[in-house]
């Protein structure tokens, strides 16, 4: 584990971080914080009196893992909140939470997700009192590939089940079931890619988390739901609130035109993740030692038009 910042973008990351830092320990008792990650993204203006270009406003998100003390009652998703509602007037934060003991009881089933994370993330603080394991890289572990397409598989098939209900509840004119199946659709097939990619076994509901853990290794399915106009803000609030709102509140709606755009994006989610996890599943056999692995495909039938037109 990393202990200085020369490994990081040189973007004012360091006050960033130690910024951040004061606000969650301000805000909870924690034993340590350790950097996993972070997304840079800033504005370029250009016009005819800056034809080269001014690049400016840096915009930050990072991924951290937060360890709170022995003894701590509240649910590591509660914890979540506090942090990323907390930081989030400074910096946009993905936080995982998880607790010591947990943590050394995943690592000795050898998790790799917090073997790369206490071997190659940043150490931003410590209490002195968790016991931090600092590991060294390790490579892919033994049989990763076979785990990881066990992983996929399961996951996957699920995600494609879920597909082809809200097919069979859109079919039906049975909105609100079909935006429930596609949120469970997006759900599985992320945690798929999360899993394969990093080892992170994810519970949450939440899809804008699962999202965001994707950005860790591809901003590809992110992009599928830009969230960059009030119209795909709304399109994704729909999807993000069909978990819950579409079964239990009367005041939830959503119309055809609508449904039809969020499957397309869904079949769209489907196919760049199949491609992804196809690649790196592919890549862990090959360094396994394995030549030209064949791979189980699992497609969810027939694969529909990615034109999402027309438009809300």
């Amino acid at each position: 584990m990393h202990t200085s910042f020369n490994h990081l973008p040189a973007i004012n990351q360091q006050d960033q971080l130690d910024y951040l830092v004061r606000i969650i320990t301000d805000s909870l008792d924690v034993s340590a914080i350790i950097y996993i990650g972070s997304i840079t993204s800033s504005t370029v203006i250009k016009s005819c009196f800056a034809p080269e270009g001014i690049e400016g406003n840096y915009q930050y998100e990072y991924d951290l893992l937060v360890i709170p003390p022995a003894g701590e009652m509240r649910e590591d998703y509660e914890l979540q909140d506090i942090i990323e509602s907390r930081c989030r007037s400074y910096a946009h934060v993905n936080a995982t939470v998880r607790s010591m003991d947990i943590i050394r009881d995943l690592l000795r089933k050898g998790s790799s997700f917090f073997h790369t994370v206490f071997s190659e993330g940043y150490l931003l603080y410590s209490n002195g009192q968790a016991n931090l394991p600092f590991l060294t890289p390790a490579g892919i572990p033994a049989n990763k590939s076979v785990k990881a397409e066990q992983d996929w598989d399961l996951l996957y098939q699920d995600a494609v089940r879920f597909l082809n209900g809200a097919e069979f509840y859109a079919g039906n004119r049975d909105l609100r079931h079909a935006v429930f199946m596609l949120h469970q659709a997006a759900e599985r097939v992320c945690s798929a890619m999360i899993r394969v990619f990093t080892g992170l076994h994810t519970s949450t509901h939440n899809l804008n988390k699962l999202l965001r853990y994707t950005r860790l290794f591809s901003m590809e399915p992110s992009a599928i739901f830009p969230r960059n106009t009030p119209e795909e803000i709304h399109l994704f609030d729909l999807l993000f609130r069909g978990y819950s709102d579409a079964r239990y509140r009367q005041s939830y709606e959503i119309n055809e035109n609508e449904l039809e755009i969020l499957l397309r994006r869904l079949h769209r989610l489907h196919q760049v993740a199949e491609g992804l996890c196809r690649r790196q599943l592919r890549a862990y056999a090959l360094k396994e030692g394995k030549r030209d692995p064949l791979l189980k495909k699992i497609t969810g039938g027939k694969v529909r038009p990615q034109n999402d037109n027309p438009p809300l």
